[in-house]
């Protein structure tokens, strides 16, 4: 477990740095051996989980029944309030065979601005302009992303939403809210998230220049899918 805690205080930190971790902002969990999970607590921050993580994360045990909270404290905490979210796509994971550990839930500015165009509310607008504008995006998301439409944090729909999403992508994007990964590795999700917010600021580097992006052309893109 020392393993799996240093990762999630590491990506705690790097998740500051970026300023994708206002206030209580974000949340991740951790798949163990034993199927428990790590998961942060409710209205914990990502700069405390970092330097003082037993009161600020939890582990969950979920049988598919009942579900037990084993607390690293001995201050009453509770898991993070997207709890429903993880549990929902860790089972996906589970069902499907994936090999997936981490979930991984953040506020990148680039992705949240992106979500209040109305052009870019689908799956495959945001995944035209990921591959058009950064190579990486296409060799590092050849499946791109999902999207899925605003629903209230925290709720059942969005859990519901999110799992069935999971299936085309572990790279979500929530509307207007931000960005859910699944990864093996806490730095895998991260590294996924950097690609698509660097693609992003490119095509908002060149919109605010005045011009519009002229992409790969469909050949480039095939070249790429070879690769």
């Amino acid at each position: 477990m020392e393993k799996e805690i240093n990762e999630i205080k590491q990506a705690a930190g790097i998740l500051c740095a970026k300023g994708w971790a206002e206030m209580h902002a974000g949340n991740i969990s951790y798949r163990l051996e034993d199927d428990s999970l790590i998961v942060s607590a409710a209205g914990s921050r990502m700069k405390n989980l970092q330097v003082n993580f037993e009161e600020n994360a939890i582990r969950v045990k979920d049988n598919g029944k009942d579900v037990e909270f084993i607390r690293f404290t001995d201050k009453e905490i509770a898991p993070t309030s997207e709890l429903a979210t993880h549990l929902a796509l860790h089972q996906s994971i589970k069902e499907n065979g994936l090999k997936y550990k981490v979930i991984l839930h953040t506020h990148p500015d680039e992705i949240i601005a992106l979500t209040q165009i109305k052009n870019f509310n689908s799956s495959s607008a945001i995944n035209t302009l990921l591959w058009n504008v950064l190579p990486e995006s296409k060799l590092s998301l050849p499946q791109g992303i999902a999207f899925v439409k605003y629903y209230t944090t925290g709720s059942r729909k969005l859990a519901e939403k999110t799992a069935a999403a999971l299936v085309k992508s572990n790279f979500i994007i929530w509307e207007k809210h931000g960005c859910i990964v699944a990864s093996e590795t806490a730095d895998g999700a991260i590294e996924l998230i950097e690609v698509v917010v660097k693609a992003i600021k490119i095509f908002f580097i060149v919109r605010n220049a005045g011009f519009m992006p002229e992409g790969l052309t469909r050949k480039q893109l095939e070249e790429l899918e070879n690769i």
